[in-house]
């Protein structure tokens, strides 16, 4: 319990607001790790951490390396309460089999889509962000049909630029026959709805709310789509997101048939990410939802990373004493949105009727 092993091969586990460099041997190579990748070189037989406030810890590597993983072991003590100001991630041996876990929702999906519903293929609203990046190659490796369909509102060429590259890599991958993309502009409806609206203020409750109709806006389009072509929504949320903190709109994205990644922490959606091909660029975005004109990250609007969401769903119950600052602070941020979203996540409530009140008092 006094170390932490990392596969360095395997795992991707680091805030943005932070770096690893790994230096080894020759026969070890560098690694510089970023929020959701790594290049590798030669360098020296160093091992340093780098924080946001240009301080260095050294540690040193294990050079009996297994010959398919390169190993390293740090005291957990000088990761978690280095005074980076943030927690570096989630910081576990990460073991999963990803190409199993790859097999099995493909098998899921088609099973499920196939025998339960009797539907043809899927549906997926793409956006420039891993998860809908992850869904919907994983829909593809069905071998069913794939609708994938961009809705942009507001939206900046790079992010429009972004969705391109994944849906032109999904189309040379699996096809033209299997895979169609449809690009549906919804500005102006999304124009016409705000001016129904009378009477706007601008504060951060209207902003929120308006945000919340661009995602619902989204879902009936997705539905219209897979409804005329015998799809199934595919959703697009990750087990963080969508049992950890509630961050998603309720009949917006939240509105899905199916939910292929909602058992993945944001971890090991980036771990699938790369073993499926996909494209670096979207492996290392930062995190956004899309629905606010400044493109604001997640990290953003939640006051923390997804790392440090993941150490505080597997931390929140734990002695709050012995955290330091930054971690009782995450644990807070992570508890008041997991209460305030609780809703999100449980079957609508249904106020049930006493039997005898449905019966004639005499």
């Amino acid at each position: 319990e006094n170390d932490v092993r990392f596969y360095l091969n395997e795992i991707i586990m680091i805030s943005a607001n932070a770096s690893w460099i790994f230096h080894s041997n020759p026969k070890l190579a560098t690694y510089h790790w970023t929020s959701a990748g790594c290049e590798i070189t030669n360098e020296d037989g160093s091992f340093s951490f780098k924080n946001p406030h240009q301080n260095f810890v050294q540690f040193s590597i294990d050079k009996q390396a297994h010959p398919k993983r390169h190993v390293i072991y740090a005291l957990i003590s000088m990761i978690l309460f280095f005074p980076t100001g943030k927690i570096p991630g989630y910081h576990r041996a990460i073991e999963m089999q990803t190409g199993k876990v790859i097999d099995h929702i493909v098998k899921w999906l088609k099973d499920y889509t196939v025998k339960n519903a009797g539907a043809k293929g899927f549906t997926v609203g793409i956006s420039n962000g891993i998860d809908s990046s992850v869904v919907s190659t994983l829909c593809a490796r069905t071998g069913l049909p794939l609708l994938a369909v961009e809705l942009p509102i507001h939206h900046s060429k790079p992010k429009e630029k972004g969705q391109s590259v994944h849906i032109d890599w999904l189309k040379q991958k699996f096809g033209n026959e299997q895979v169609r993309s449809l690009n549906v502009n919804l500005t102006d409806s999304y124009k016409k709805v705000k001016e129904t609206f009378t009477n706007l203020q601008e504060n951060e409750i209207t902003e929120l709310a308006l945000a919340n109709v661009q995602s619902r806006l989204r879902m009936l389009s997705l539905y219209y789509f897979a409804q005329v072509n015998g799809y199934l929504v595919a959703g697009t949320g990750n087990k963080v997101e969508d049992f950890g903190i509630g961050f998603f709109t309720k009949y917006g994205d939240g509105g899905v048939d199916i939910s292929p990644i909602g058992d993945l922490l944001k971890s090991e959606v980036r771990l699938i990410a790369r073993d499926l091909g996909i494209d670096r660029s979207i492996i290392e975005a930062a995190p956004t939802d899309g629905l606010f004109g400044d493109m604001r990250t997640d990290e953003a609007q939640i006051g923390a990373t997804y790392d440090e969401l993941e150490w505080a769903m597997a931390h929140a119950n734990k002695d709050k004493q012995s955290m330091n600052e930054r971690q009782r602070e995450v644990t807070k941020i992570y508890l008041q949105r997991h209460r305030a979203n609780l809703h999100k996540m449980k079957e609508i409530p249904v106020c049930r009727i006493p039997k005898e009140f449905k019966q004639d008092e005499s």
